[in-house]
């Protein structure tokens, strides 16, 4: 028979193993933005080459803060 204290153990292990599973999709959701935004910016037509050389850079540098500049800053005037 199960004590509360096994069954405390088990819910808490399923809870580990809930927020590690959302950190995965969270990451993974983040990785495919990052590309997304990548790319966007390679094709985007109305930057000039030094333009789109420093937003790519920015992007692959600094990863999430790029991605937030790049959203706001040029992806919305679409």
């Amino acid at each position: 028979m199960a004590t509360g204290l096994d069954m405390a153990g088990s819910a808490m292990t399923i809870g580990v193993i809930l927020i590690v599973l959302a950190v995965i999709v969270l990451l993974v959701l983040a990785f495919v933005a990052w590309i997304w935004m990548i790319v966007d910016c390679a094709k985007r037509k109305k930057f000039r080459n030094g333009d789109r050389v420093m937003w790519i850079l920015l992007l692959v540098l600094t990863y999430i803060i790029g991605m937030i500049l790049y959203y706001f800053m040029e992806m919305r005037k679409k």
